[in-house]
């Protein structure tokens, strides 16, 4: 035999109950990795949680906007009561003008003379 040749290799047959593990089952680990939900989910959650510890190492104005945002809200609050109460005023108002009219209407019906002064005083 030469230096190139290659030596035959002859082997006996194997049963199958001696080939041992031919496939073992997966772990947890292994199970779950292979959830692509899973690992994106995994990869949201990372991203986040440094989103928000680069935030914090920043201080940065979200403390600051959620005061403004809650006086703007305040402020909008009060504006609403108090168009609310300006509203009533002028439905007290109307309601003091409808009587204003009557009682002067039921003077002019009483006294004449006042209907008549009424073309001087009020044209």
């Amino acid at each position: 035999m030469s230096d190139t040749e290659r030596p035959e290799v002859y082997r006996t047959p194997v049963s199958q109950e001696q080939f041992g593990i031919v496939a073992k089952p997966l772990t947890l680990c292994e199970l779950l990795y292979n959830q692509d939900w899973l690992r994106k989910l995994f990869v949201l959650v990372i991203i986040a949680a440094l989103w928000e510890a680069y935030a914090r190492w920043l201080d940065n104005e979200l403390k600051d906007l959620a005061n403004v945002i809650k006086e703007k809200k305040q402020a909008a609050s009060q504006a609403d009561l108090n168009l609310k109460s300006l509203e009533h005023a002028i439905q007290v108002l109307g309601k003091e003008k409808t009587t204003a009219i009557h009682f002067v209407a039921n003077l002019e019906k009483m006294y004449d003379w006042i209907a008549d002064e009424s073309e001087y005083v009020f044209d």
